[in-house]
């Protein structure tokens, strides 16, 4: 198996055992009473709150965590990866209450609510997998700091470098070079 079959794999066990939890959490449609509690809820779109227990809040913190650690995911950060879960979540759980339709809401994931949420999850990782192979350097012209030992300093993924005269021209005919092959040898790069 691939490692995107595993992690998918792994992912929508996890994520199903996260959607039956909250399956069997409370669920109301007051919206003024969501608003009321000191709880976290999930809505779909058609205005279902879900109430999270105790038990769902951790699960659900150690679903972000667990996905922020695979690598190379390690590169995207939290909220990010926070707010895709959280949006597979709705729109499972959304998926799910219009399967229901008036029926009374399944206390746990069918068979094909599975395979939707496994569609969804194929989704998510490929992705997390785009987003976290990108990388992003991106030069600020920073004043006033005088405390870098050394050559330069590291802020978690940041890397705060001292830029020498040599190490400023290089990144110049660098950005030159990537100017000129996308527009051409007669662009300019001023103005």
């Amino acid at each position: 198996m691939s490692q995107n079959v595993d992690r998918t794999k792994l992912i929508t066990a996890k994520v199903v055992d996260f959607l039956n939890v909250v399956l069997a959490s409370e669920c109301t449609k007051d919206f003024e009473y969501v608003l009321k509690t000191d709880k976290i809820w999930f809505g779909t779109e058609d205005g279902t709150f879900f109430g999270l227990t105790e038990e769902a809040v951790k699960q659900h913190k150690e679903l972000t965590g667990a996905a922020l650690r695979m690598k190379p995911w390690n590169r995207l950060s939290q909220k990010y990866v926070q707010n895709q879960m959280n949006d597979l979540y709705r729109k499972s759980l959304s998926d799910i209450v219009k399967g229901a339709g008036s029926s009374n809401l399944p206390l746990s994931v069918s068979p094909a609510d599975v395979n939707d949420t496994r569609e969804q999850v194929n989704t998510l990782v490929a992705d997390f997998d785009r987003e976290a192979s990108e990388v992003w350097t991106v030069y600020l012209p920073l004043t006033g700091i005088t405390r870098i030992s050394g050559n330069s300093l590291k802020i978690g993924h940041a890397c705060l470098r001292y830029m020498t005269s040599a190490d400023t021209d290089a990144l110049s005919d660098e950005v030159e070079a990537i100017f000129l092959a996308k527009y051409g040898p007669g662009a300019k790069i001023n103005g």
